[in-house]
């Protein structure tokens, strides 16, 4: 079995907002409010990836 996703990086967020000139005063705010989406977003695909685990044929621990 595989990594799997993961969660988005500090380093990421403030790549972005340095990208995209959010400034500093409004950082927090974003970071929360992405980091809020990229749960959101992680438990949808693990329950995603759980259900297709679930619908898979036993292998025999092949």
């Amino acid at each position: 079995m595989g990594g799997g996703q993961t969660p988005i990086s500090y380093l990421a967020y403030r790549a972005y907002a340095l990208d995209h000139a959010i400034p500093i005063e409004d950082f927090a705010m974003f970071r929360e409010t992405m980091y809020q989406l990229d749960g959101v977003y992680l438990q949808m695909e693990g329950e995603k990836a759980r259900l297709r685990r679930a619908s898979q044929p036993e292998t025999g621990g092949q």
